[in-house]
C-alpha cells in the first residue's frame, strides 16, 4: 500500500476474534473484560432480597458502614455488597481448605481468639476468619506492650476498692475518665470521709499499678483539675510523701481527727489555710421538684439528647440540662407532667432514673489523691451533712 493511501476500515476486530473462538476455548482477558461489562444486568427485587439475606449471614466479612447503609434502605451499593460477599467468602473458604499457613496460624495463636469466634471456626464458618485474624493481631500486640511485672505484688483497683463492699456499691463509686493531658488513663474513687480515703490509700500503698505513682494535691475547682497540671516528681520510696513540681503539698496531718476543720496547706499566693466552700446552684434549685436525673448508656452531650427529645416530639414538655457526659437533668413544665410521663419511652437512651437531690448541684471543689494514675476523691463529711440539712 502506497504511503498516504487511504486505508479501508476492517470493522471490529474483537467481533472477528469472537467468531474464531468457540465456547470451549479460552478467550483473551481483554475480551472477557469487555464481555463482563456487557453482561452487567439490572438487579431484580429478588436479587436484592437474596443479597440482603446473605448480608445478615456473612455481614462480618464486609465493612460495618456498608452494612448499616444497606439496612437503612440504600440500594445503590447493592452490587458492591454482592461482589464483596462473593469475593471474600470464596477467598476465605479456599484458604481454610488449601492454605496450610492460615490453618497453622489460627491453630498456633488459638489462645488470642475469644470463645464465640472459636465456636464459629470449629463450625467452619468462613465469615469469622477475618475477625479471628484481627483478634490475634490486636490482642497479641497489646500484650506485647505490657511490661513484665512481679505478679505477687500486683493488684487491681477493683480488688482494693470493692473489698468489704457490695458489688453494686463498689462499682458505683468508680467514675472512669478517658485520659488526662499526658495520655494517662485515670478515674475517680469517691469516699464519704477522710478516714475512708486514708484507709483506701494505705491498702494500696505498696502495690504496683499501671500508671503514675502516688501523689497528692488540692484542686482549685473541677474545671481546672487537670488544667496545666504538671507531672508529679516521683521519689524512689513509695512510702515518702511525693511533691508536685508546682510546689503544692497536701498534708493529711493538717486535717487531724477533727473533720469539721477541712483545711489544707497550699504553697501559693493564697492564705496558708483555705476552707473548701460547697454551695448549691441557686439557678437550678427551683426546678428540683419537677425534674429527674437520667443516666445514659454511653457518653453523650446536651445537644444530642435534645435532638433525640425533639425527634420523639417531647421537646415542648421536656428540657435537658447536661450535668456530666453520662448524667442529665430532665425537667418538665410541672410536677404533674413529670408524674404522668412514661419514662419507658426513653429507655433506648437512658439506663436508669433517679430523683433529684441537692448533692447533684454542688459546686464540686474536690481534694483528690492520685495513686499511680487513679484519683481518690474525698468529700468532707461535715460539709455533706450541712448541705443535706440546709433549709431552702
Amino acid at each position: 500500500m502506497a504511503r498516504g493511501e487511504r486505508r479501508v476500515p476492517l470493522g471490529d476486530f474483537g467481533e472477528f476474534l469472537n467468531s474464531r473462538f468457540n465456547s470451549n476455548q479460552v478467550k483473551p482477558y481483554w475480551i472477557e473484560k469487555r464481555n463482563a461489562k456487557e453482561d452487567i444486568l439490572e438487579i431484580s427485587k429478588d436479587d436484592v432480597k437474596e443479597i440482603k439475606e446473605k448480608v445478615l449471614k456473612y455481614g462480618k466479612l464486609i465493612e460495618k458502614n456498608v452494612v448499616k447503609a444497606l439496612e437503612r434502605g440504600n440500594e445503590d451499593i447493592i452490587r458492591y455488597v454482592g461482589q464483596q460477599l462473593s469475593g471474600r467468602k470464596k477467598i476465605y473458604k479456599e484458604a481454610l481448605r488449601k492454605d496450610n499457613l492460615l490453618q497453622d496460624l489460627l491453630k498456633s495463636q488459638y489462645h488470642w481468639i475469644d470463645l464465640n469466634t472459636k465456636k464459629s471456626l470449629l463450625n467452619h464458618e468462613v465469615d469469622v476468619v477475618e475477625i479471628a485474624l484481627n483478634q490475634i493481631h490486636f490482642n497479641s500486640l497489646g500484650k506485647g506492650r505490657e511490661k513484665v511485672r512481679d505478679k505477687s505484688n500486683q493488684a487491681s483497683y477493683a480488688e482494693i476498692v470493692l473489698k468489704g463492699k457490695g458489688e453494686d456499691d463498689g462499682w458505683n463509686s468508680l467514675q472512669n475518665l478517658e485520659r488526662d493531658k499526658f495520655k494517662n488513663r485515670i478515674g475517680f474513687v469517691k469516699t464519704s470521709s477522710w478516714k475512708e480515703a486514708k484507709e483506701l490509700v494505705e491498702k494500696s500503698r505498696n502495690k504496683l499499678f499501671l500508671g503514675e505513682r502516688m501523689s497528692k494535691s488540692l484542686t482549685k475547682s473541677t474545671d481546672d483539675t487537670f488544667k496545666d497540671k504538671p507531672r508529679s516528681v516521683i521519689g524512689d520510696d513509695l512510702k515518702q510523701d511525693p511533691v508536685l513540681k508546682n510546689g503544692k503539698v497536701f498534708n493529711f496531718q493538717s486535717v487531724g481527727s477533727n473533720e469539721n476543720q477541712f483545711k489544707c496547706k497550699v504553697k501559693t499566693n493564697t492564705p496558708s489555710h483555705e476552707m473548701l466552700n460547697i454551695e448549691i446552684n441557686a439557678e437550678l434549685q427551683d426546678i428540683l421538684h419537677r425534674s429527674k436525673i437520667g443516666f445514659t448508656y454511653f457518653k453523650m452531650n446536651e445537644v444530642t439528647i435534645s435532638d433525640v427529645i425533639k425527634e420523639m416530639g417531647f421537646h415542648e414538655q421536656i428540657s435537658i440540662t447536661e450535668l456530666s457526659s453520662w448524667k442529665f437533668l430532665v425537667s418538665f413544665a410541672s410536677q404533674r407532667d413529670m408524674n404522668s410521663f412514661d419514662f419507658e419511652l426513653l429507655s433506648s437512651w437512658f439506663l436508669k432514673w433517679e430523683g433529684v437531690e441537692a448533692n447533684n448541684f454542688i459546686v464540686q471543689r474536690k481534694a483528690f489523691m492520685e495513686c499511680r494514675g487513679l484519683l481518690f476523691v474525698a468529700w468532707s463529711e461535715s460539709n455533706l451533712k450541712s448541705i443535706s440539712t440546709r433549709k431552702r
